[in-house]
């Protein structure tokens, strides 16, 4: 009796030792699966190494590069000024951390899920000669429209996870460029308070064919001064509002052009907008005559670059004095 009682309690740790071995498993297991389906595609720690960003596949493809810590957009050799926050938020896609699980291993299903080579987006991050850091071809997004396929170039893995990518992958060449005429104010840039005087220079004024085509006198040149908290205005004795013109200012520092025009071509003497600010400089927008659809071609100082601005923005700047007196 002995015997058989010490070979059933033998038994039945051994049965327990097995059970718990089997539960181990599992749960090592799990806990391996979801350690290796969450991770970020390259080390955070790597972000500052990266100078180059190409994205392929696309309506129209993008290639970004970082020069002095500052990024632009290379476009058939010319080189535009690019907008750091997008490009940084962007970056982040690829340094955060999440859950990217294994949808597929077998390259029969790169085509249906978007990621072969033929139909794919790739997006490529350089940092300095050699390989790229990475090579990720992006696919379509699942049933439900909020994750998208990944696949590194030169691999069978297919993952999915949250979508952010698509927008960055759909939009036009013009989202990546910073078309700001002045700087954003948390950047350095003047702030409607900074402004001590304005002057308004507008353009001639165009008649229609039917009345000979001629042209008219531009009106009256505006002048603007601050007082303290107020604000006076040239050729006129009504007062003005106060709130109109600095919610004008702040319109004119928050202008963005529609694109930058290909060639810096002139003349621009169809009106001019000079800011003097409180430092003692100036900041002058040049205006070039209207084309077909009403836009105009401007500089600024101190920038390179020409702008197109659409009609409706250009008529916000050029604001006549009636607009700006208390009704």
């Amino acid at each position: 009796m002995a015997y058989k009682r010490k070979l059933l309690i033998l038994l039945s740790l051994a049965g327990v030792l097995l059970l718990a071995n089997i539960l181990a498993a599992l749960i090592n297991s799990g806990w391996a699966s979801s350690r290796s389906s969450s991770f970020s595609w390259i080390d955070p720690r790597s972000e500052g190494r990266i100078d180059g960003i190409e994205i392929r596949g696309t309506a129209e493809e993008v290639s970004l590069f970082r020069r002095n810590n500052l990024w632009y957009v290379n476009n058939s050799g010319r080189e535009y000024p690019a907008k750091q926050e997008r490009v940084e938020d962007f970056l982040a896609l690829f340094t955060r951390k999440q859950d990217w699980p294994l949808r597929s291993s077998s390259p029969s299903s790169h085509a249906r899920l978007g990621v072969g080579e033929a139909e794919a987006k790739r997006i490529i991050l350089k940092a300095g000669a050699g390989l790229p850091l990475l090579d990720l071809l992006a696919g379509g997004t699942d049933a439900t429209g909020r994750e998208i396929y990944l696949r590194r170039a030169g691999e069978d893995a297919v993952r999915s996870g949250e979508d952010g990518f698509s927008s960055y992958l759909s939009g036009s060449l013009t989202s990546w460029y910073n078309l700001r005429l002045f700087p954003a104010a948390e950047k350095g840039g003047p702030r409607p308070a900074d402004v001590q005087r304005v002057t308004l220079e507008f353009p001639p004024v165009s008649v229609d064919e039917d009345e000979g085509g001629a042209v008219q006198a531009a009106p009256p040149v505006l002048h603007f001064t601050r007082e303290g908290n107020n604000w006076n205005m040239s050729g006129t004795d009504t007062a003005i509002e106060r709130t109109k013109v600095e919610s004008w200012l702040q319109g004119i520092l928050n202008t963005e052009g529609e694109n930058f025009a290909p060639e810096h071509t002139g003349p621009y003497d169809s009106g001019r907008l000079s800011l003097e600010l409180g430092n003692g400089s100036v900041l002058v927008i040049a205006f070039s005559p209207q084309d077909a659809s009403g836009k105009r071609n401007v500089t600024v100082s101190g920038s390179n670059e020409v702008y197109t601005l659409a009609d409706w923005a250009v008529s916000r700047i050029f604001r006549e004095a009636a607009y700006f007196e208390t009704q």
